[in-house]
């Protein structure tokens, strides 16, 4: 069985400001000059075997940083929702599960984080979906 991902992009862009702001969060900006942004980072961490295609949750005022992401990466997903306003994590929570079976094991991911060590990261990941199976 794959881990279903969830990919939360939404954010208001005012704690790293002035870097970030509401037209441009963090997540969407090559802070570290790596030639991808956090938010392509987060997806590329689940283009693995073990992950089933991501569901994105965003707001309006990100798809096209979002779409941009995706399209130029040739990142495969499983769906794209758009919120009108910010409703925070636990109603992104609830209408991401309400698209995926009871049987899937879900994972969210928030894309404005950085880890440094991926190959640590997925392998816990891996043995939590593990757990969670049993």
């Amino acid at each position: 069985m794959q881990i279903k991902p969830i990919i939360l992009s939404g954010g208001s862009g005012t704690r790293l400001w002035p870097i970030s702001r509401k037209t441009k969060p963090k997540q969407f900006i090559d802070i570290f000059n790596s030639g991808s942004n956090l938010f392509e980072q987060t997806l590329k961490r689940v283009q693995n075997s073990f992950f089933s295609k991501p569901i994105i949750i965003s707001n309006k005022e990100q798809r096209y940083d979002v779409l941009k992401s995706v399209r130029n990466n040739k990142f495969n997903v499983e769906k794209m929702i758009l919120e009108d306003s910010p409703k925070n994590t636990a109603a992104a929570f609830a209408i991401c599960s309400h698209f995926c079976s009871e049987d899937d094991i879900l994972c969210f991911f928030p894309s404005d984080h950085y880890i440094k060590n991926n190959v640590k990261f997925l392998k816990v990941v891996k043995e939590a979906s593990e757990i969670a199976k049993k």
